[in-house]
């Protein structure tokens, strides 16, 4: 089975069909039917159903792509879901979802296609049923929609007179149950000491290693006996977290019903969807959570429990949906209400956030020294899929300082959760930089001087001065080369060269490893697409005087490859730091195209999610990737995540 979702953004709890595999799996149970009569539309299609239990969900105030689908059957078995997914786009439909599965029996494949809109659905089959692909005409119907796998599971369980699978964890009699189902969920590693912690995440570390040695060199094929297909890499020990209690500065809180089934509870999620159950446990036993969001998860707790809106599920129903708290050394709390407005009037609504507004300034979680209140609407009808933050009460950013430096946090913007093991992870990185970076007895100091600016740091370009237009952002780029400087064996100051050297920052989020490293490089560029986190990196720049960095807003693939042929004079390093699941294809192809691209450090959080851009980087040169690979030189793994499973990879190629 393989799914795709044509449109990026971000997950909502809205869609329950959309973000489950367990709405997947009923699909290729047989669940689905098929209906051949186009014209009634949604309403007659899904009226019948609204009935029905397990398919409530339907008739709630959110949005769900389930309301406009359509099977596809008679596909050739050997079309993809990419080869099938361009084709249906290529026809200038609309696909929200794109679902193909594999028919062993008919030797071919059948698949699904959900839409946002009736229209767009209705369009879709006009054009996709009776159309010939690779030999076989496609026949295509309404489907109907997956029934809630939560409601399925537990009539199945009443029906046979048994609990739903796996419920048997949910029978929490005791506290001391519901704590270690909570630890098993949150921190899985809490019975090991922190040195065991540290030798577990070690052989996940290696076996990662050689899991990515081996499909490198299978990308070389057979025979290749080269530097790029044997690369001579080394593994350094974990570093720990200086910090391995409370260390975390982020919690997205659930809000739900306790294990008894009676009270709203804010805390974390326990149970699976999949299996019939979801409870939500106080986190008052987790290690890594500060006694601060403690503090301030259970004086909203007790605030909800006073409401009479219910807790927001995943059928679409109730209101109170998640807590997000962010803390900062300075003490700086910032809260986050996550909440679906449903049939509430805007009048009602208002009244509700006056309320919870009232709660930090005045009511019971006033000595919570909250900062900061911001609301988050669910999308639903009404709201917008990709609805903003809105801005409640208080200061509108939250700031923490790392390596002496200090950064602007904004809501939606993401920083690392551990701040003392973020700056364990930027030391790491700028160590991997200093082979062909300049640092200067000291921080702007003895580095040449460019238009003014800070003393000692090569500055580029002043207002409206050398600004160059580079696929629709404006960069500060001038032409022409520095001299630089370094530091010889004794520490005094001397010339090495007339090249300059860059730092791009792709994904550069909020400025924080540009910034942090902004005075080892003669300039540096961040790229990053989302535009509330390029307006803080811009503050940040500001706020600790950083004259030679600067931060744009775009899409690194259509950025680089213009930016790049400016950079020729340049030495450039290249630093990334995406999201789990790594970047775009394209923006591995356009890091590979761009010879003045000569290191690569790369920060995953989840290594084996973007082990295909670490494939990539190193295959060789063929029609779809071209310029010369890169060399694994190096891996440093980093306790960013105490009493997980996780860890952060810090991963060196060189060319």
């Amino acid at each position: 089975m393989e799914v795709i979702e044509v449109e990026e953004k971000p997950a909502t709890a809205t869609e329950i069909a959309d973000n489950n595999d367990a709405g997947v799996s009923e699909i290729a149970s047989g669940v689905t039917e098929t209906f051949t009569d186009v014209s009634p539309g949604i309403s007659t299609l899904c009226d019948s159903l609204f009935d029905k239990p397990e398919y409530k969900y339907l008739d709630g105030c959110g949005f769900t792509s389930e309301v406009f689908k359509l099977n596809v059957h008679n596909i050739h078995r050997l079309v993809g879901f990419n080869q099938f997914r361009k084709i249906v786009i290529k026809l200038g439909l609309k696909p929200h979802k794109v679902i193909i599965l594999e028919d062993k029996k008919a030797r071919c494949s059948y698949g699904y296609l959900t839409f946002k809109s009736e229209t767009d659905r209705d369009n879709a089959l006009k054009k996709l049923d009776g159309f010939e692909l690779r030999g076989r005409v496609l026949s295509v119907g309404l489907a109907k929609p997956s029934a809630d796998p939560l409601v399925v599971r537990k009539r199945r369980g009443s029906d046979t007179g048994s609990q739903p699978t796996g419920s048997k964890s949910l029978k929490l009699d005791t506290q001391e149950e519901i704590e270690r189902a909570l630890l098993q969920t949150v921190t899985p590693l809490t019975d090991l000491t922190y040195q065991e912690q540290l030798e577990e995440k070690q052989s996940l570390v290696e076996e990662f290693h050689l899991k990515l040695i081996k499909l490198i060199r299978k990308s070389h094929g057979k025979g290749s006996n080269t530097s790029y297909s044997h690369p001579d890499c080394s593994i350094g020990f974990i570093k720990s977290s200086p910090v391995y209690r409370e260390y975390r500065n982020k919690c997205e809180f659930g809000i739900g019903t306790s294990p008894a089934g009676d009270q709203k509870t804010v805390g974390f999620r326990v149970g699976s969807f999949r299996e019939g159950f979801m409870n939500v446990i106080q986190p008052d036993c987790c290690h890594n959570v500060p006694e601060s969001m403690k503090r301030i998860a259970n004086r909203f707790q007790t605030f909800i429990r006073g409401s009479p809106l219910e807790a927001y599920d995943t059928r679409l129903h109730g209101h109170w949906s998640e807590l997000h708290v962010r803390t900062t050394r300075s003490r700086d709390t910032m809260v986050i209400v996550r909440f679906n407005k449903g049939p509430l009037s805007d009048t009602e609504l208002g009244e509700v956030q006056s309320k919870v507004v009232g709660l930090f300034v005045e009511g019971d979680a006033k000595g919570c020294g909250v900062t900061s209140v911001y609301w988050l609407p669910v999308p639903g009808k009404g709201v917008e899929h990709t609805a903003d933050y809105q801005f409640l009460h208080g200061e509108r950013n939250i700031q923490e300082t790392v390596g002496g430096l200090n950064f602007l946090i904004g809501p939606g913007a993401f920083f690392q959760p551990n701040t003392s093991g973020c700056e364990v992870l930027y030391g790491v990185v700028g160590e991997m930089c200093a082979k062909d970076c300049f640092t200067v007895g000291g921080a702007n100091k003895g580095v040449a001087t460019i238009g003014g600016g800070n003393k000692g740091i090569a500055t580029v370009g002043g207002a409206n001065e050398g600004v160059t237009t580079v696929g629709g952002a404006n960069m500060s780029v001038r032409e022409g080369s520095a001299p630089s400087v370094g530091v010889s064996v004794d520490g005094s100051v001397e010339a090495v060269n007339t090249t300059r050297t860059t730092l791009l920052d792709i994904c550069s989020g909020t400025g924080t490893i540009g910034i942090s490293l902004a005075s080892k490089f003669s300039r540096v560029i961040g790229i990053e697409l989302i535009q509330e986190a390029v307006t803080n990196a811009t503050s940040n720049v500001r706020l600790n005087g950083i004259p030679n960095a600067a931060f744009h807003c775009g899409r690194a693939e259509a950025i680089l490859p213009s930016l790049t042929r400016l950079l020729t004079a340049d030495r450039v390093i290249a630093v990334l730091d995406p999201p789990r699941c790594g970047v775009h294809p394209k923006v591995i192809r356009a890091v590979r195209e761009s010879s003045a691209i000569s290191r690569i450090i790369y920060l995953a959080c989840n290594p084996n999610a973007a082990i295909s851009n670490f494939v990539d980087l190193c295959k060789p040169s063929s029609g779809t990737i071209r310029g010369i690979p890169f060399t694994l030189s190096q891996l440093q793994p980093v306790d960013m995540f105490p009493f997980t499973r996780q860890y952060e990879l810090v991963l060196l190629f060189e060319r």
